[in-house]
């Protein structure tokens, strides 16, 4: 009689970081007829296997086919599909914070490209860096420093983060120097008007 497989695995579906351990487990398959004696056909048959993989996930087809005594054949196949790898994330993102007008411009050329990862490795691993925008929008009055990151990872994953951060008003500026309440006489009245000038004033911070 003709020989059929012992049992036949179906399709299934793993995730990405399953595949290595899926491709060890993959087994021939036996086959027999259940004769007896001369009339005896059993064996096992190795699978050929097609991986087709990405980050992105992908199909692993697997192939168990052979020819036998009396022109037998046995062929058995099945498909197994890969899931996309897991989402990437930003690490160590900044929190938003407050700073002072004086520091403001010094964060500014701090502020640095972000890492993302979705922590798998080999053929799942997605991981890049993003640059930020930077919207400014403070004076001496205060305001704002918005930074935003935007990625577009592979297999078509988005994610953003922004940090905000709040500029104080500059320190209250006072005069440099206030000259004192004095007495005059009628006669010093117009040299002293002339005299009059203008008082400086600073908050003695730099920058804007």
């Amino acid at each position: 009689p003709q020989p059929v497989f012992d049992s036949l695995p179906g399709n299934f579906t793993i995730s990405c970081s399953a595949v290595d351990s899926t491709l060890l487990a993959l087994s021939s398959l036996s086959y027999s007829n259940n004769a007896m004696n001369a009339c005896l056909l059993e064996g096992t048959v190795s699978p050929v296997v097609t991986p087709d993989i990405t980050n992105c996930g992908g199909t692993i087809a697997v192939v168990w086919d052979t020819t036998l005594n009396c022109n037998y054949t046995l062929n058995h196949q099945i498909l197994i599909t890969i899931s996309a790898s897991s989402e990437p994330a930003f690490v160590n993102t900044p929190n938003d914070t407050t700073l002072t007008c004086v520091d403001a411009s010094s964060f500014i050329s701090n502020i640095s490209d972000l890492y993302y990862t979705n922590g798998e490795t080999g053929n799942c691993l997605i991981e890049g860096t993003i640059s930020p925008t930077i919207d400014t929008s403070y004076d001496e009055c205060g305001g704002t420093i918005t930074s935003t990151w935007d990625a577009a990872a592979d297999c078509g994953f988005t994610f953003s983060h922004t940090q905000n951060v709040i500029i104080l008003p500059a320190a209250v500026p006072s005069y440099d120097s206030l000259p004192a309440d004095t007495t005059l006489t009628c006669e010093a009245v117009d040299s002293y008007l002339a005299s009059v000038s203008s008082l400086t004033y600073t908050n003695n911070e730099s920058g804007i």
